[in-house]
């Protein structure tokens, strides 16, 4: 059954090896304030709970999430890191109105990290395409030295192109993990191969688009816990698709047209079309790239249907303009598919700007026949920059 856990100090700092949870002190040992095992990370929840569970005046309370439930909720810090792309994201500022799966890890842990990333995403890419538009997963490294951009991208990119991978330093990082009352990280030294160990707070914390820190997801939690919990989570006070921030670029409507016939992968292609809106001061696309596909390439059709090759890059995106990815025009050709995709799946195509960097969106899958509805349908919606 669900328990509402106080929000007062999530864990306590390390300094002081006390947590205070449901209004109750406990001491903590240094492997449950440092969730970095599955063994640890279920024992703090489990202490949380039963704490929360023991207070007199705890109000009963229907099994709702699959988590420990934050009472009363924590508001949503106000911090900026940079993305992998260098650029500022203010976490409150950008992700207001969303579903948000905080997690703070690092690219060399050996097991939490990994699984923790790959039963998250795995969850998140079973939900309808609306719903996954609506949510948010957002990591923060907390190994600077080690996880530059490059790695820490290239990491969160094995489990899905759209996670929002943070970097700061130690100090801007464990501020912001004290902030939400869970312990700051502690490097450990280094493991036999020389891998650098740090110890860090392993639950994901969940805001829903309240703008509230409701849940705790600890080690362990099941992909078909989360694919029944994240529906409801987006539900409160109404998750919805992020709005691109007022000059920034954004990718719209972006739709994948299924292969016409199943073969072998390595030959199958897959054209995505989609809506680039300039920011004011103009931009370049460079290239693409897809998870989904060995290579991805921008394709241009001449006026007769036939393909003319590639288009010219870099690609000029005028100054508040728009440029539109449409059939018998320009598309991006996913070519050596990965797997075979049908209508109803979903794949990450991120496209690389010469000033916005890496923008990730996710494409929906549809026949040829529901083509042309579903690109008139997207392009009213919108995807946000993922950085």
């Amino acid at each position: 059954m669900t328990s509402a856990v106080s929000t007062g100090d999530l864990a306590a700092p390390a300094r002081r090896r006390v947590s205070r949870i449901g209004g109750h002190a406990a001491s903590l040992p240094q492997d449950m304030r440092f969730a970095t095992t599955r063994r640890a990370s279920l024992r703090l929840a489990a202490i949380s709970i039963a704490l929360a569970a023991c207070r007199n005046d705890a109000p009963a309370r229907r099994m709702a999430f699959h988590g420990a439930e934050i009472a009363p909720p924590k508001p949503k810090p106000d911090f900026t890191l940079l993305t992998t792309a260098g650029a500022p994201f203010h976490f409150r500022e950008a992700t207001s109105g969303r579903l948000v799966l905080l997690y703070f890890g690092y690219t060399s842990c050996p097991d939490v990290c990994p699984v923790q990333m790959a039963v998250l995403t795995s969850a998140w890419r079973r939900l309808s395409f609306d719903d996954q538009r609506g949510i948010d997963v957002v990591f923060v490294t907390v190994d600077p030295e080690h996880d530059t951009p490059g790695r820490l991208r290239a990491w969160v990119d094995n489990f899905d192109h759209r996670i929002i991978a943070l970097r700061g330093s130690v100090d801007e990082v464990n501020r912001i993990q004290q902030s939400l009352g869970v312990p700051p990280s502690a490097a450990e030294g280094n493991a036999a191969d020389g891998s650098p160990r740090v110890g860090h707070f392993s639950p994901i914390l969940a805001f829903t688009p309240d703008d509230s820190l409701r849940v705790l997801y600890p080690f362990g939690t099941r992909a078909d816990d989360w694919a029944t919990d994240l529906p409801r989570l987006l539900a409160v006070h109404g998750g919805r698709p992020r709005s691109a921030a007022p000059g920034a670029l954004a990718i719209n409507g972006v739709v994948a047209a299924a292969p016409a016939s199943v073969g072998s992968l390595a030959d199958e292609t897959m054209a995505v079309y989609l809506t680039i809106v300039g920011p004011p001061t103009g931009d370049t696309l460079l290239g693409a790239r897809s998870a989904a596909a060995r290579s991805a390439m921008i394709h241009m059709m001449d006026g007769g249907g036939s393909m003319a090759g590639m288009a010219s890059t870099p690609l000029v995106i005028p100054a508040g303009g728009r440029v539109r990815f449409a059939p018998g025009g320009l598309h991006v050709m996913l070519t050596g598919l990965t797997r075979h995709f049908v209508p109803g799946d979903t794949l990450s195509l991120t496209l690389s700007f010469r000033s916005a960097g890496e923008v990730t969106a996710t494409a929906r899958v549809v026949s040829y026949e529901q083509l042309q509805r579903a690109l008139d349908e997207a392009d009213r919606g919108r995807t946000q920059p993922r950085p």
